[in-house]
């Protein structure tokens, strides 16, 4: 992959061979403060074995997330199985979006391919909210309690179905705005904003009714564009939508969609 440059500074790219150690300490350490506490001895043990033993490291390419010189996230995987067996970011480094970065990163080196890995409990949330799915139930061998998951490609169907869950996990292909501005409907949009107008105590005017989703290219109307703090607060931390914010359950942002909607918190868990 080539080196990828974010708007705030993080730089995305595969790790020279001098810059392995500093990926397999930080995950030592990460593990030891996140994982660990999940583990019995048994298991933390065999993890540290694991980034100690040549054999079990040999031909893994190691992505890291680099803030200047500082190595602050790394993800290792196997080329010729597609399999990724260190995946950690440094914890000040939480819920900023980096290991969503890194991952797209990889999906870049490896698309339309079935990725897969073995989660640790801690995981488990963040890898279903980027779209890996369990294909085993959880297991313990050697101590390490660890569920299989895999990422699948999705058809373009698929793909544009789950584009139009909103960050807020509402699903804006039922929404009537959306509605109106695919269909050129008049009149549902003078619909749209009599309601709107209404519920809000502002006054929307038809005209503003025209949105394509708010996770979708295309016109949007200007609460979603600019005004809505949860969009606006998804996008600050590059996070697919808020299933992949660690803060999802207790945010007060989100806390009045998913309190008062059981299919948009299920949206965004996936």
């Amino acid at each position: 992959m080539e080196t990828t440059e974010m708007t705030d500074g993080l730089i995305i790219r595969r790790c020279k061979d001098s810059e392995i150690p500093a990926a397999l300490e930080l995950a030592w350490k990460v593990f030891l403060e996140y994982e660990s506490p999940d583990y019995s001895p048994e298991g933390t043990e065999e993890f540290r074995k694991s980034i100690h033993d040549p054999e079990y490291l040999a031909g893994i390419d190691y992505y890291g997330a680099f803030e200047g010189e500082k190595l602050v996230g790394t993800v290792g995987i196997r080329p010729d199985r597609r399999h990724i067996c260190f995946f950690f970011v440094e914890g000040d480094h939480h819920r900023r979006g980096i290991g969503t970065k890194m991952f797209r990163a990889v999906l870049a080196d490896y698309p339309g391919r079935t990725i897969t890995l073995n989660s640790s409990p801690f995981g488990l949330p963040f890898y279903k909210a980027i779209g890996f799915v369990p294909t085993e139930e959880e297991k313990t061998i050697s101590g390490i309690r660890f569920t299989p998951m895999a990422y699948e490609k999705l058809t373009k169907e698929e793909k544009e179905m789950k584009d139009l869950i909103a960050y807020c996990g509402l699903d804006c292909e039922a929404c009537d705005a959306r509605l109106a501005t695919v269909n050129d409907d008049d009149a549902l949009r003078e619909k749209v904003a009599k309601l709107w107008s209404e519920l809000n105590g502002v006054e929307i005017t038809p005209a503003m009714i025209n949105c394509l989703g708010c996770r979708v290219e295309g016109v949007k109307t200007p609460f979603c564009d600019s005004l809505c703090p949860i969009r606006q607060c998804a996008l600050a931390k590059a996070v697919e939508t808020c299933g992949s914010c660690a803060e999802l359950e207790s945010c007060e942002k989100v806390k009045m969609i998913i309190g008062n909607n059981e299919q948009a918190l299920e949206n965004l868990r996936g």
